[in-house]
């Protein structure tokens, strides 16, 4: 891996986020579930204290450290829960998860192969069943060698993930999306924008038409975005925006986005296990690999590179690739 620095100009400055404020709320509302026994919510919002710590100084690290403890605290509370559970544990309804066979048929499994954990609201159980169904409010868990597709049912809404990853269904257009890869396309007479939070911020999703783009992760707590089909626009804040051409990537911190940068689509859909690790190939395929050959034909310099990982908010990794040889 080589890292390329952005320097001070790369990403376009919004308000500062003063990551030890944001850090100390997202702890004390973590606190506040974990006292109400919910420990997948308090979970959620350490993991996002978390990531805002990482972005402190060594002289902050002590409340790093109070996260930590916090994190094993619900840990341990909720495996005593688990199998010693109080007296009037029965008296509150709300907490009691409901049987699996009741849940709701909100999303759509397309195809599936690996060990994926579905948790929360409806018992804890391992996807097993191709054409089965998932409800909104289900925690998601895809295990490394594992894969996901699946269709909101009352929305345009395709996603496709390979592990590891984790992600909540929040409604049948909104996800939490904690960590992983994933493929995403829609834009058919949806009138209601598609909302994604990670965890250092939210994304809201508005097409004119189809779209498809790519979405990861990073360690920093943002999110590496490559438009793949369409031109769907990304909105940050009301005055922070990009809109995606197939082929372009950016950066999305707490900060903003980075600078657009080109990729080649022909090397992403040789290089990418969302693209060949599924049976079948995913939504506007055949338009994803449109667009490769007309970038192909355009662009008359290539670097053979991939763009990896954001490590913090100034930095990210480039890979260099090796030539292929030539034959003699």
């Amino acid at each position: 891996m080589f890292i390329l620095s952005l320097g001070g100009g790369c990403f376009r400055k919004v308000a500062k986020v003063d990551h030890l404020k944001e850090a100390q709320l997202h702890l004390k509302q973590g606190n506040l579930a974990l006292e109400n026994k919910k420990y997948d919510e308090a979970i959620a919002w350490y993991e996002k204290a978390s990531h805002h710590c990482q972005q402190l100084s060594p002289l902050d690290q002590n409340l790093s450290q109070q996260i930590t403890s916090q994190v094993k605290q619900t840990q341990a509370k909720s495996l005593i829960d688990h199998f010693h559970p109080s007296i009037d544990r029965n008296d509150t309804m709300e907490s009691e998860l409901l049987p699996s066979t009741l849940e709701a048929k909100d999303f759509h499994i397309i195809q599936h192969f690996g060990d994926i954990v579905l948790s929360r609201k409806w018992t804890t159980k391992k996807l097993l069943k191709q054409d089965s169904f998932l409800g909104v409010g289900r925690k998601l868990t895809i295990h490394p060698h594992a894969g996901l597709e699946m269709r909101a049912k009352h929305t345009d809404l395709i996603l496709r993930t390979i592990g590891p990853s984790g992600l909540i269904l929040e409604s049948g257009n909104s996800l939490y999306i904690s960590s992983g890869v994933y493929f995403l396309a829609g834009g058919n007479d949806d009138p209601n924008p598609l909302s994604i939070e990670f965890p250092l911020g939210k994304l809201e999703v508005i097409s004119k038409g189809q779209y498809a783009f790519f979405l990861e992760i990073t360690t920093n707590g943002g999110c590496k975005v490559i438009g793949l089909t369409g031109e769907p626009e990304f909105i940050l804040t009301e005055d922070e925006t990009e809109l995606l051409l197939p082929g372009e990537l950016t950066f999305v911190t707490a900060d903003g986005f980075s600078r657009k940068m080109n990729i080649e689509l022909s090397t992403f859909i040789a290089s990418s296990s969302l693209m060949s690790a599924f049976e079948e190939p995913p939504r506007y395929g055949k338009k994803l690999r449109q667009n490769a050959l007309i970038q192909a034909i355009r662009t008359k310099k290539h670097f053979r590179v991939l763009v990896g990982d954001a490590k913090n908010e100034k930095d990210f990794e480039i890979k260099i690739l090796n030539e292929p040889s030539e034959n003699k």
